[in-house]
């Protein structure tokens, strides 16, 4: 076992076929940074873990590493041990205060497991429980430059769609295509999802011309019995 950077490294093993990580009980303790290597076939690569009893502990590692170290898994012990541990939300809420964020969680033995946590990457989808935490914490003030720094962005809502999809058939649609039985029989017997698509692509466009040639074009094609397509 030596130490480095606040560090203690120690020789282990994270994976295997029960995928647990072995930490013998001296590398455990409050304030315990630990390394332990995740042996392989054709190569080994260091894992850093670290136990936190409270939100301080794992607060003051953030501040100390966060833009500094890659990853860190932070080690749970279940509550039927009875062993002081930080809550996850509180470790989450941390974490997101720093631009970090959560994501792997893997079973060590009987009593603990360890959640991974990383520095957020830039336009990264953001979940809705995140973006609500995030708000709050931006709210009362609690954000560090990292966590303001990695905000969420435009992107991080993830690809919109590309037109927007009613839920209702408009009147005008419906009036056009029941001029066309062939073209209205076809779109009846259509999966929901196809014929909002349909409509879709009709109510997106800003013009009113464009939108009567794209009405036009979908008769079109409903009336021989086509797909839309890609638009």
């Amino acid at each position: 076992m030596r130490r480095s950077r606040g560090f203690v490294v120690v020789n282990g093993m994270f994976g295997g076929r029960r995928r647990a990580l072995r930490v013998t009980s001296k590398t455990i303790g409050t304030r315990a940074n630990t390394s332990l290597n995740r042996s392989g076939q054709h190569r080994s690569q260091t894992v850093k873990t670290f136990v936190a009893q409270t939100a301080d502990q794992w607060r003051k590692w953030l501040d100390e590493h966060h833009d500094s170290e890659s990853e860190v898994w932070l080690i749970f012990y279940k509550l039927h041990t009875g062993v002081g541990s930080i809550a996850y939300l509180d470790a989450l809420d941390e974490a997101l205060c720093f631009g970090w964020v959560d994501s792997l969680v893997k079973r060590l033995d009987e009593s603990r497991y360890a959640r991974k946590f990383t520095p957020r990457k830039a336009d990264s989808r953001w979940s809705t429980i995140n973006r609500k935490r995030y708000a709050a914490l931006k709210a009362a003030g609690r954000l560090k430059p990292g966590g303001i720094n990695r905000a969420p962005t435009d992107r991080s809502y993830g690809p919109r769609p590309r037109f927007q999809m009613p839920a209702r058939l408009p009147r005008y649609i419906q009036t056009a295509l029941r001029k066309k039985p062939a073209a209205w029989r076809y779109f009846e017997g259509l999966a929901p999802s196809h014929r909002r698509r349909y409509i879709g692509w009709i109510e997106s466009a800003k013009r009113e011309e464009t939108k009567a040639r794209r009405l036009q074009e979908a008769i079109r094609l409903l009336s021989a019995g086509k797909p839309l397509g890609l638009k």
